[in-house]
């Protein structure tokens, strides 16, 4: 049934009434079910308080102090303590020193004479065979292989009630002995109880004859529990007599006052006592109060809020069409338009026969951006771009995000004046955005369809909106209108990436090398490996071509591996076939860099291979390093650190700043080719090139020039400080055998 339908008063409140009783019948049942649980929890903390005191407390501390006693006598055997009772106390002595509770320590003859002690003399210390409240433990401890629990009993000499632990052991000679450990038995804590058991719970530890030894309870502690054996009638009613091993009594009572008590006992055999705690039902109820509270303030709650509710049911309802109506056509994240409501739009233009342009708008690199900073930094750039693009409309322009990254702006004006409008958003859109730790730099790509020109058919707008973007996303931070020949350029696109794994795994993609040479001695110092890709239906592609698409759509990955290693593979034969070693160097792209495995990938491969680590070099480029990534930084380090070298492709033509190069830990510069094709018309990149140079050296790194084609670039570039040069002056990209020709026409010149 839906509430907000509901128009007559009447019913509404009838209906309220009804709630309320349902409600308080919940209240109710509720409140009895955590009555019973929290008596049953109760229940079972009291047996699992139980295997804590013995686990953890009783056993685990007597048979620390058993180990002590064991340790003890074995020393007093070693340094022969019975006869120099002299060292034997100065033992003793430190022990109770740095024993909790224990008040002295003593050893006793097979008869029951004190020997020696921390307190007493042998002629003070009456006889413990003597003395009925020591005399039965002592004699079962001289039969026992195990430390013996004595009984309480008051000593005169302490002026305590002592709680004795005793350990017999012989002595080569055969002689019998007992070294005895006192506790203080009043002291609440003497060696069982923890304090941390909860205050409603009464503990008792008690001998095998039913004697208490130590006990916790909620009223002050008596000694004449120490006195006196339980009732037979107490051990008749709970079976102690049958409890033996690892069993367990968990049961309630009614005790002499009349109340309903629970009681958990278990038995340690080794050392021959009972663990048993108690605990009252009427403590345990009172567990149930702060939650009977908690149930009677959230039902008065509750019923307030329904309440509420039903008064202001009319002005929830026209509230809740409205978000609605705004969540159907609007995206969540930006607050724009969404692909439905703009596709609204597109139609109803349609209909009215105006002429309108559809652009698509796609941020470049913005995988990369969620890659490395996350999607919260994502969507922090999407709701800015979303602002900037609110800027340029007017009421008759519509603004969405149609998915992901990728915005939608129709404008209702000819190509010619929306023209203008969509270079105006791509020229806001590059502006940094503002970001809680940093700014960001980001361009975008912009595809666009016009009515009627192009069709008009909604479905075709889009789509061809979408193929235009596409041709604009090779350019970057383009915008290009849909022209018809486009069909035959995504089709070669699809039919391209259709074909990457065959081609693969057929082994259709091949590696050229261009060598890079000393200009100061004209030898090969390194060769830059070149992909290259020759299909037997498609032809020969090139790598500007088929790079850019194995990128986007992650084929890159696994041809970038594939492309290592052949790489390392051919370089170690040439090496073998002409005696030269020299350097590597291959392109690495930015989706391989952002995998969380790559590293291990690379040295995994170079490792297998035998591949030197300081022969290889990976090429990345400046847009690899949008705005300093700290993830790609201590990537690059990593590869730094196992002595491969990096080197930065392509600088000057970025954003690479000289913060940011003094923070990549990178070990060469390579001039581009567009500086070096203009050196000798253009001062400009004559002067560029020079500073580029001497930024390399002032960071004793390597500088390389690509794109060297005659003796003058080389004459101007040594000049400048530069002797790593590469380009066709020198070789065009060879095969493996050119390359073995080209190595040995070096040797013979």
């Amino acid at each position: 049934m839906n509430l907000f339908a509901v128009k007559n008063v009447a019913p509404l409140w009838r209906l309220f009434w009804l709630l309320s009783i349902i409600t308080i019948a919940l209240s109710l049942s509720l409140a009895r079910y955590f009555y019973n649980n929290v008596l049953e929890n109760k229940f079972r903390d009291l047996d699992q308080f139980n295997t804590l005191v013995k686990d953890g407390w009783v056993e685990s501390r007597l048979f620390a102090q058993e180990s002590v006693l064991k340790i003890l006598s074995e020393r007093l055997i070693e340094m022969d303590g019975i006869s120099h009772p002299g060292r034997a106390t100065n033992l003793l002595d430190s022990l109770v020193k740095n024993s909790a509770n224990v008040i002295g320590i003593g050893l006793f003859d097979d008869q029951g004479d004190l020997i020696l002690s921390t307190h007493h003399s042998r002629e003070t210390f009456p006889n413990l065979l003597n003395n009925p409240a020591t005399a039965t433990t002592f004699l079962e401890t001289l039969d026992s292989e195990h430390m013996v629990l004595g009984h309480v009993y008051y000593n005169a000499y302490f002026d305590k009630w002592i709680l004795p632990l005793r350990y017999a052991f012989r002595t080569p000679q055969g002689q019998s002995y007992v070294v005895t450990s006192w506790y203080d038995a009043e002291s609440g804590n003497a060696l069982f109880i923890h304090d941390n058991i909860p205050r409603d719970i009464a503990c008792a530890v008690i001998s095998s004859d039913f004697v208490m030894l130590d006990y916790k309870v909620v009223y002050p502690r008596d000694t004449l529990f120490f006195q006196q054996p339980l009732p037979d009638s107490v051990i008749e009613q709970f079976n102690l007599r049958k409890l033996k091993g690892n069993q367990r009594i968990l049961q309630s009572y009614i005790d002499r006052s009349g109340q309903l008590r629970y009681i958990s006992v278990t038995y340690i055999p080794k050392y021959k006592i009972y663990i048993s705690l108690t605990r009252s039902q009427t403590e345990a109820i009172r567990g149930f109060y702060p939650i009977a509270v908690k149930i009677a303030v959230g039902t008065l709650f509750f019923w307030g809020v329904l309440y509420l509710f039903f008064a202001y049911v009319s002005k929830k309802e026209r509230a809740s069409q409205i978000a609605l109506e705004h969540q159907a056509k609007h995206d969540s994240v930006t607050g724009l338009m969404n692909r439905f409501a703009i596709s609204h739009e597109i139609g109803r233009c349609i209909s009215e026969a105006k002429p309108f342009c559809l652009a698509f708008i796609d941020l470049d690199n913005f995988k990369t951006i969620n890659d490395l900073y996350g999607h919260r930094t994502g969507d922090q750039i999407l709701v800015q771009v979303a602002k900037r693009l609110t800027t340029v409309m007017d009421k008759d322009m519509h603004c969405a995000r149609f998915s992901g990254d990728e915005f939608a702006l129709l404008i209702p004006y000819t190509r010619e004046r929306a023209a203008r409008i969509y270079q105006h958003v791509l020229d806001l859109i590059k502006l940094p955005f503002d970001l809680e730790y940093s700014a960001l730099h980001v361009s975008a790509s912009m595809g666009v369809s016009v009515f009627p020109l192009d069709s008009q058919s909604p479905e075709e707008l889009l789509r061809y909106a979408d193929i235009a973007l596409n041709q604009a996303k090779k350019q970057k931070d383009h915008c290009t209108f849909f022209e018809y020949d486009f069909h035959k350029k995504v089709e070669r696109r699809s039919i391209i990436q259709e074909s990457f794994n065959t081609a693969l795994s057929n082994d259709e993609f091949y590696l050229e090398y261009q060598p890079q040479i000393d200009a100061t001695t004209n030898s090969i110092i390194g060769v830059e490996a070149l992909a290259r890709w020759n299909s037997p239906e498609l032809g020969v592609i090139q790598p500007m071509e088929f790079i850019p698409i194995a990128e986007e759509s992650g084929f890159i990955i696994p041809l970038g591996l594939s492309i290592l290693e052949q790489a390392c593979r051919s370089t170690q034969a040439i090496w073998e076939h002409t005696g030269h070693d020299f350097k590597l160097s291959v392109n690495v792209s930015v989706r391989q860099l952002v995998e969380e495995n790559f590293i291990a990938q690379v040295s995994q491969i170079i490792n297998r291979l035998k591949f030197p680590h300081n022969k290889l070099v990976l090429e990345v480029t400046e847009s690899i390093m949008i705005d300093e990534s700290e993830k790609i930084i201590q990537k690059l380090q990593l590869l730094r650190d196992q002595g491969i070298g990096v080197s930065l492709d392509d600088f000057g033509t970025g954003f690479s700043s000289l913060s940011m190069i003094s923070r990549m830990p990178i070990s060469e510069l390579k001039v581009d080719q567009s500086f070096i094709r203009d050196l000798l018309v253009d001062e400009n990149h004559a002067h560029l090139s020079e500073i580029i140079i001497e930024i390399g050296r002032s960071m004793k790194i390597d500088v390389v020039a690509e794109g060297v084609a005659q003796q003058a670039h080389v004459d101007l570039l040594t000049k400048f400080g530069c002797h790593i040069l590469q380009g066709y002056h020198f070789s065009e990209p060879l095969s493996e055998a050119d390359l073995e020709a080209y190595i040995e026409t070096l040797d013979v010149r």
